[in-house]
């Protein structure tokens, strides 16, 4: 649920502080859970906002976003001052569950900066296409954030996939999985 992605940002958020990290990326959807029936968006990202404030670390966080005709597997750039810069939404939806749950994105990322880091961000399927992440990198990108949640039988995007697109493009790209182990109560 929402409070619970919300707090489990928050640990997180100062976790990775902790360990001097400046961006912390989370997986798709992180915030309310990967879903594609019953898909509840989620309407204020205020709340989020805050937390890249008061932590003081550049967020990227995936979140269903409400449209006004659906819903959108979306991704939020938040600064660490807690400025929203922008959302970008997934272009390519995987399968028929992912089509019929969300409306698709009409425009591959455009940048936002951290500080003087140019980033891009693409959405788990969309970094499968070689012409999405080279449109990011030829926009300027130093770095692309890739919010996931793939899964087995495709475990070959993972474990080559992001190495080639990172090679052909000359560009680091990072891929954000869901882990069953990072959500771990204690």
């Amino acid at each position: 649920d929402f409070d619970e992605s919300l707090a489990r940002l928050k640990r997180f958020a100062m976790s990775a502080k902790r360990s001097d990290a400046t961006i912390l990326v989370t997986p798709e959807l992180f915030l309310g859970g990967y879903r594609t029936d019953g898909v509840t968006a989620i309407g204020d990202l205020d709340l989020v906002a805050t937390i890249a404030r008061d932590v003081e670390i550049h967020l990227i966080v995936g979140f269903a976003e409400k449209l006004s005709d659906g819903v959108a597997n979306s991704a939020v750039a938040i600064d660490k001052y807690g400025k929203i810069l922008g959302v970008y939404r997934k272009c390519h939806l995987f399968g028929e569950l992912e089509n019929r749950a969300f409306r698709r994105g009409n425009t591959i990322s455009k940048l936002f900066h951290f500080d003087d880091v140019r980033v891009g961000i693409l959405i788990c399927y969309d970094v499968e296409f070689p012409e999405a992440v080279r449109t990011v990198a030829m926009r300027g990108a130093d770095i692309i954030f890739v919010p996931t949640a793939n899964f087995h039988p495709y475990d070959f995007v993972n474990d080559h996939l992001i190495r080639v697109r990172a090679f052909e493009n000359g560009i680091p790209v990072v891929y954000c999985n869901w882990s069953k182990h990072l959500f771990l109560r204690l």
